[in-house]
């Protein structure tokens, strides 16, 4: 049942100091560990205690270190799935009770250790000791979600920080799952859980509103895992090919609970509004590899049509159409004529739309042999995709979104959903294109930065800056963007690295070099036109003009083009560049790739910290910079700028989203939740000004 791990150690550790079979509330015994006899109070002796636990194990910042807090969080997890036993995560429970600390010295100093859990087993007989009713809240939906899929026959494991079935149960388990999923067919499937969205009003203007579940401050014990909607919904467009009427309600429900229960167990998830704001260097990596497989496991993603369309429109005025329809027997305005006219002719609320390929063609006024060449980049067999996927962390293996059609008998493609299909037309123009094209990144990387200056140009909103070259301190620099009002400067720094595959499924090495290179970068470059506004009262354009500060507040944002999920929250990105820029990041098995680019990360945290420090003393404040900053793709910022007209426009809808805490983790959630809130708010004012 139990691997090695540190939760077993500190097992052992306890263990053997019971096995020496003392009375611990023993005077006489108190006495001999303390070497002193007890003349003092109850709670003195307590307090000694705790002095000699806190001198034997605390570590300093520069030692290896245990983390007994998840160590205190495992052993509850064992001791609920087992339903009772030897309380061990009481003995870490009582020692933290006390002693506020996060680094411990390692359990190989084993004499150390014993000394203070001799300690802590007395302490325990002069201070009966409760567990606070919420402390494990986290922990018990895991080992509840572990019962559950132990009832349905299978044996699961603990690894010392989550439970887990072996390979030959994880096979036959996710095989059942897969099966059950066919049985329903995933059109009906996809179509069932889709329209329950709009049902139920977590649906706004063409987008599925996936924000994580709202659990109360107050924490209950009985908090089940929320549903993994992007894993349901990919393993879904595994099957759908099979075309079914009717759904059993039994099999649909059993489908939702056991994928429920296997994400369930995963640890990926929080369970208080607080969850996600706390981190420690420790268990960073494991932070930033949990945060990314929750994202990819209980949501999917999404692109608005209008997103989508921009970024046909924009990124590719470089190709040569001439050259690629030579090549491919169509071009990137063909492309475009399929895209806007299936998002005029679409309704945003369709899910399977069946469109006749003929149709289609005839309403985009493309001749047939175009048609018949480009249908192929842009349309699946039923049959490929995602062949692979069947676990919960495959998400390497998911290739739903390089093409937005999949093939129907009788000439026919159907359109999963417009959001979730959207994001395909790009990526399946992309694909084509790199056919001919090796230099398609950087071209595309090249067209970011006007093609948002043209987003904030149909808003009627003139970008101070684009691409515009400025001196600080002598050096010249780059500016991506600047927008600006009498109130604000809005400092935009704009970065095409998004998050690889390795990282979506989890790989926490990738996931740490691709949030570095991504935002801190970015911040990097923004901290220097701030410190330079800041210091110098303006910014000086390489072409004489200047940039006046006049004491107005600044914003920055790092944005990236595509929406990168819940690591763009302000608080899990705070919690992640503050924690970074306070260490040093390394990976003991990391390719010699890997280590070259955490080098790069390490010198860019440095800077940063510096950077910081300096923003901190010009502002004359003592609020953390890093916390007042805003992390968004270009999807998200067009979102925002939806019926704006004016850059304090922009900013309100802007601190909308930065300053609304909610722990839903998706942007649009929390803007749309928040405007409701606020129109309701409204509706009730002016009804009981009319009575």
């Amino acid at each position: 049942m139990y691997l090695c791990s540190k939760f077993n150690e500190f097992m052992g550790l306890v263990d053997e100091c019971l096995a020496f079979g003392f009375d611990y509330s023993d005077k006489s015994y108190i006495e001999s560990f303390l070497n002193s006899e007890l003349e003092i109070s109850k709670e003195r002796t307590i307090e000694i205690l705790y002095a000699k636990i806190k001198d034997a194990i605390v570590a300093d910042k520069k030692s290896k270190t245990t983390n007994l807090r998840q160590i205190e969080s495992s052993l509850y997890r064992i001791y609920h799935y087992n339903g009772g036993g030897y309380a061990y995560h009481e003995i870490p429970a009582k020692i933290l009770f006390s002693i506020n600390e996060n680094l411990f010295t390692t359990l190989d100093d084993r004499e150390s250790w014993i000394n203070a859990i001799h300690a802590t087993l007395i302490i325990m007989t002069l201070d009966s000791y409760d567990t606070w009713g919420q402390k494990y809240t986290a922990d018990i939906p895991i080992a509840n979600a572990a019962l559950r899929i132990k009832a349905r026959g299978f044996t699961p494991l603990f690894n010392g920080r989550y439970f887990y079935l072996n390979e030959n149960e994880s096979e036959t388990y996710c095989t059942l799952l897969d099966n059950k999923m066919r049985d329903i067919g995933g059109a009906r499937f996809t179509s069932l859980l889709l329209r329950n969205f709009q049902r139920i009003n977590k649906y706004f203007e063409g987008r599925y509103l996936l924000g994580r579940p709202e659990y109360p401050i107050v924490a209950k014990s009985d908090f089940m895992p929320g549903l993994p909607y992007g894993y349901l919904i990919h393993l879904a467009l595994r099957h759908m090919e099979k075309k079914t009427t009717y759904c059993n309600e039994a099999n649909f429900d059993s489908v939702l609970a056991m994928a429920q229960d296997l994400v369930g167990m995963l640890d990926i998830q929080d369970y208080s509004q607080f969850g996600s704001m706390f981190v420690v260097v420790q268990s960073l990596p494991a932070y930033i590899a949990r945060t990314m497989l929750a994202d990819s496991c209980l949501s999917f993603r999404q692109l608005s049509s209008d997103a989508a369309i921009l970024f046909m429109e924009e990124l590719f005025v470089w190709v040569d159409n001439d050259k690629m329809k030579l090549e491919l027997g169509w071009d990137v305005k063909d492309a475009l004529k399929i895209a806007t006219t299936i998002a005029k002719k679409v309704p945003d609320v369709s899910i399977n739309c069946l469109i006749p390929i003929e149709e289609l063609r005839e309403n985009c006024g493309l001749e047939s042999h175009c048609m018949n060449k480009l249908l192929p980049y842009f349309t699946h067999k039923t049959t490929e995709i995602n062949k692979e996927l069947k676990q919960a962390t495959d998400w390497e293996k998911v290739n739903f979104h390089e093409k937005p059609f999949i093939w129907q008998p009788g000439n026919k493609v159907l359109m999963v959903a417009k959001s979730l299909t959207f994001l395909a037309f790009y990526e399946a123009l992309v694909l084509a294109i790199k056919t001919f094209e090796k230099n398609c990144d950087n071209e595309i990387g090249n067209h970011i930065e006007p093609m948002t200056g043209k987003l904030f140009e149909r808003s009627g909103i003139s970008p101070t800056a684009i691409a515009r070259k400025f001196i600080a301190e002598g050096i010249e620099y780059e500016s991506d963007l600047i927008i600006e009002s009498d109130n604000v400067i809005i400092l935009g720094e704009i970065k095409k690295k998004g998050l690889t595959r390795p990282s979506m499924a989890g790989d926490a090495v990738d996931g740490i070099i691709d949030l570095v290179l991504t935002f801190i970068k970015a911040q990097t470059q923004l901290a220097i036109q701030e410190i330079q506004l800041l210091k110098e009262g303006f910014i000086q354009f390489s072409d004489g003009k200047k940039l006046f500060h006049n004491g107005r507040r600044i914003e920055r944002i790092a944005i990236t083009l595509h929406d990168l999920g819940s690591v763009q929250d302000r608080t899990i990105a705070g919690n992640i560049i503050k924690t970074l820029i306070n260490s040093v990041t390394t990976a003991e098995h990391a390719t010699p790739y890997q280590k070259r680019r955490l080098a790069e990360c390490n010198d860019l945290t440095v800077l940063l910290n510096d950077q910081t420090r300096q923003i901190i003393a010009l502002n004359k404040s003592d609020s953390d910079p890093l916390f007042d900053c805003t992390f968004l793709g270009i999807p998200q910022i067009q979102f925002l700028l939806n019926g704006v007209k004016s850059v304090d426009e922009f900013h309100y809808n802007l601190r909308t989203v930065k300053t609304s805490v909610r722990a839903s983790f998706d942007m649009y959630d929390t803007f749309v939740s928040t405007q409701r809130i606020r129109k309701q708010a409204k509706l009730e004012k002016e009804t009981k000004i009319s009575v």
